[in-house]
């Protein structure tokens, strides 16, 4: 792309949150309206809330947090396993 184009781009009068919904999963973009109000949470919450299985939530969470969507906030462990808790964030 050139300069002029991602000018262009970054002048519109796009509506990102649409773009966001066509793209990404329903799951994600679930969790995404979820966690809008800037709560901290885990997958586990997510999937209870959600009506998803634990490893999807899961899975889409820290999907969304690799590509910088959320961000990491602790991690604990809960019966033996490793809960990680995100916010909705991005500054990675």
């Amino acid at each position: 792309m050139t300069a002029a184009t991602l000018e262009r781009i970054a002048e519109s009068e796009v509506n990102w949150g649409c773009v966001a919904r066509v793209m990404l999963h329903p799951t994600q973009t679930g969790i995404l309206e979820l966690m809008a109000d800037g709560r901290e949470t885990c997958p586990r919450d997510l999937a209870a809330e959600l009506g998803v299985s634990m490893p999807d939530a899961g899975y889409h969470t820290r999907q969304l947090w690799m590509k910088g969507v959320l961000d990491r906030t602790r991690s604990g462990t809960s019966r033996g396993a490793t809960v990680h808790y995100y916010r909705l964030g991005g500054a990675r």
